[in-house]
């Protein structure tokens, strides 16, 4: 677990923070992204990043805890990215990667930038689709370590006998 995790249980989300080892936790803040359906959070080393769906693709809000242990924001935009279904987000060493599901296809950007700036630079991206026949786009997630990104995804929200469960992929996540 990092030492700044965001909690969303509502329409405002929060930030915290706290040592590894311990489930207690100081609040450092909280913001309130747009209203949404469903929303994309990741934490990592002292920052923490939102994204939601927009009119325009996907919106998205990163936050740094500043020394006084208040978070701060750090920056915010837009990603012309095609909205979809579902949404994760995870980062991987100076990389946000984002996953962004839609019937039939998994669309996987990694943008680099998580240490300075969030989705700066020239991103890069893999559209998945070849085992997704049945993939309805709603249920998908993401995790990032040791340059590999594994994207999980259930077929449908409620399955039928003898439909397929899911599936995943494994990425390879080199540096830029």
């Amino acid at each position: 677990m990092s030492e700044l995790d965001v909690f969303a249980p509502s329409a405002e989300a929060a930030t915290a923070r706290g040592p590894k080892s311990s489930d207690t936790f100081q609040s450092t803040g909280t913001f309130s992204p747009p209203p949404s359906p469903f929303a994309a959070l990741t934490a990592w080393d002292n920052r923490a990043a939102a994204l939601t769906p927009s009119a325009s693709g996907i919106s998205w809000k990163a936050f740094e805890l500043a020394p006084s242990g208040v978070a701060q924001e750090l920056g915010s935009g837009s990603l012309a990215m095609a909205t979809g279904l579902s949404l994760a987000v995870a980062a991987l060493e100076n990389q946000l990667i984002v996953a962004s599901a839609l019937p039939q296809q998994i669309s996987v950007r990694r943008q680099p930038g998580a240490k300075t700036l969030p989705f700066t630079g020239a991103e890069k991206s893999v559209v998945l689709s070849g085992e997704l026949g049945s993939f309805d786009g709603t249920h998908m997630a993401m995790a990032a370590a040791r340059n590999r990104v594994a994207v999980v995804w259930l077929t449908q929200h409620a399955l039928a006998a003898g439909q397929p469960v899911g599936g995943w992929a494994l990425l390879e996540c080199n540096n830029p």
